[in-house]
């Protein structure tokens, strides 16, 4: 029997299997890149992106203009913050476009391909169709996920180099191999480590010579990057992530602890709770089968470093701190399923199989969707994710008002898309420069203030840069300040100020209004001392500090209202009226919690007053009304 043009029917099959399994692989990966790569740069166009992604892309800007990664963002050559050689390869996709949106669909790539090995590994011990199926259920699994959608970072290479070098590692490949560990060395010092363990994996298969060969390039690369390169980049300071103090202020005094009290480790491995919850999350998309392989091995580096450490954000799911342990949980899931399969008779093995892998892809999309607050699938089919965020409007504008290569500071939202400059930095966090881009009607929802500073703080470091700037584009709320040349003063520039009069009247109330609204807050505080000691004074106390205060909003009220603004000026006063309004909405309720004598209620609308007046800075927003719209001309008005 013949197939095609005389061609053997079993030759003819092979080809087909083959060619199928090719189509069937590259539309596997096709739709990983696809999905992931539409959700970043939609992402990252409608203004949600944030300073992760700003950072990287500054220091590739660099890279590809054949200078030092150097990231003004960071405040430092990014060779000084973590060794990550591998990013040099991203920088000639810069001569093509030279656009962070190179960045998400590189990772997007990255990602995606990373399927291949696990595919792989996969079907060497499962058969396709069951490969299939676990692969799916790691292009889907939650850490990648997670990963692809916060910004871009240098672990986007960690999935493909260590799919790469555990495949090769099970094919005897040694050549490509070490070709892998070595780029995996150079992706991140950290991941140094995680070279030590696969050492360890080669020993425990009798692979004793490599094994010794990695863990000693692992331990001397963590040595050689922590100790010396990156403080010879970082200008002498020292390594800066080693956030394992409770246990030494090294690897190797950390190690001596561990050996003389390892009940520590332990501890800290099960305290907090979430730390179990994150562990569960991990390793339960694959039904826990990671665990019967020796592979798993591998993924205890990285766990460790996220356990051990002090910083609670390591334990979370958030993040990107989960991609690199993904392929190690898939591919040792596939070794343990098959493992399992052994057992089982051969006419039941690929049934069972089959359908276990099939319940891993179930079980990956449900705790995708249960970890992940908006999963990526979930936020591609809603309409309002290609609609943009609601400070988005007049952002563009802004942008583009902004002058090639001059100095600028800004809000994180705005600074992937300002970053190709040899200065670019945060508000709060950088000194001078040529211009300042910001908001000033309402808080820009994905760019959070440091820790421990408040909205009302950064609306202080705001109003300081704009006195000493001229407002040269103003579009909803989004002003571009220029600081004027030398000798120069700064000018009402685009936007028309208020009469003299009228500005020092708003002035004069406005103080006053602070004032009475500071005695509040401080009389209020007296209040809940004897609110707590069930002190009937309370009452009483609580309606005395209301009282300064209201007749102070009113009378502010009435000048807003009164005042005559025209243009953006305009805008920015009824976006003050309405903050004022708010807060004096705000003492209303709580007054009339106080006369009903309503201590649940009383209570609530204290921290709502509190969360107006410094969390959402609504204050904040008539001062950068009277700070842009008084006259700043001598004679002005």
């Amino acid at each position: 029997m013949a197939g095609i043009s005389g061609v053997p029917a079993t030759a003819y099959a092979s080809v087909v299997e083959r060619v199928g399994r090719a189509w069937g692989l590259s539309a596997l990966v096709g739709s990983i890149v696809a999905l992931d790569g539409l959700f970043s740069v939609v992402r990252h166009l409608t203004y949600r992106s944030g300073t992760d992604l700003a950072i990287f892309d500054q220091a590739v800007w660099h890279l590809s203009r054949f200078s030092a990664p150097v990231s003004t963002i960071k405040g430092e050559n990014l060779l000084g913050d973590h060794f990550d050689l591998l990013l040099v390869v991203l920088a000639p996709w810069y001569w093509v476009w030279s656009n962070p949106v190179m960045l998400l669909l590189a990772q997007s790539v990255l990602v995606g391909v990373s399927a291949v090995p696990v595919f792989l590994f996969a079907r060497s011990r499962l058969g396709a169709r069951a490969a299939y199926l676990l692969a799916s259920a790691y292009a889907v699994f939650w850490g990648l996920q997670v990963g692809v959608g916060f910004e871009f970072h240098e672990l986007a290479f960690a999935p493909l180099l260590i799919a790469l070098a555990i495949l090769f590692a099970d094919q005897r490949r040694w050549r490509a191999f070490w070709i892998a560990l070595v780029l995996l060395l150079c992706v991140k010092e950290d991941l140094s480590l995680l070279v030590v363990f696969f050492g360890i994996y080669l020993i425990t298969v009798r692979e004793v010579r490599r094994g010794l060969i990695a863990v000693l390039l692992g331990v001397a690369w963590f040595e050689l990057a922590t100790r010396w390169a990156i403080p010879h980049f970082a200008g002498g300071h020292r390594y800066t992530y080693w956030s394992y103090t409770q246990f030494g202020n090294d690897l190797p005094a950390a190690a001596w602890t561990a050996a003389r009290s390892p009940w520590r480790l332990l501890h800290a491995l099960v305290t907090p709770s979430q730390k179990a919850t994150t562990l569960t999350a991990l390793l339960g998309p694959f039904l826990f089968l990671s665990l019967l392989d020796r592979r798993v091995l591998l993924a205890v580096p990285l766990l460790l470093e996220r356990f051990l450490s002090s910083n609670s954000l390591y334990w979370s799911t958030h993040f990107h701190y989960s991609m690199a342990i993904a392929p190690i949980l898939a591919m040792s899931a596939a070794a343990g399923l098959h493992t399992v399969g052994t057992r089982l008779a051969a006419r039941r093995r690929c049934a069972a199989q089959t359908g276990t892998s099939a319940s891993m892809l179930v079980a990956s999309l449900v705790l995708t969707l249960l970890v992940i607050q908006a999963p990526t699938l979930r936020l591609l089919t809603r309409r309002e994710f290609y609609r943009g965020t609601t400070f988005a409007p007049g952002l563009s504008g802004a942008v583009a008002a902004v002058p090639p290569g001059a100095s600028v500071i800004t809000e994180d939202a705005v600074l992937p898309h300002i970053s190709h400059r040899n200065f670019a930095g945060e508000i709060y966090t950088n000194g001078m420069a040529d211009y300042l881009v910001t908001n000033v009607s309402q808080p820009v929802e994905n760019t959070a203030p440091s820790a421990g500073v408040t909205w009302a703080q950064f609306g202080l470091v705001v109003a300081k840069h704009l006195q000493a700037m001229t407002p040269v584009y103003y579009n909803r709320g989004w002003v571009v300040a220029r600081r004027p040349p030398a000798g120069q003063p700064p000018s009402n520039g685009v936007l028309i100020p208020l009469a003299r009069s009228t500005a020092h009247s708003l002035a004069v109330t406005d103080f006053a209004w602070r004032v009475a609204l500071g005695y509040a807050f401080a009389r209020l505080q007296a209040c809940s001392i004897l609110a707590a000691h069930g002190d009937p004074r309370a009452s009483g106390c609580v309606s005395t500090a209301l009282n300064e205060a209201r007749p102070k909003e009113v009378t502010l009220s009435r000048a807003l209202g009164t005042a005559r603004a025209v243009g953006g000026c305009r805008e920015l006063q009824r976006v003050a009226a309405d903050a004022t309004g708010q807060v004096a909405a705000d003492l209303g309720r709580l007054g009339r919690s106080v006369a009903t004598r309503r201590t649940t209620a009383l209570q609530a609308d204290g921290v709502r007053l509190r969360y107006d007046f410094y969390d959402l800075d609504l204050p904040g927003r008539l001062d950068r009304f009277l700070i842009l719209c008084s006259p700043r001309r001598p004679g002005a008005g």
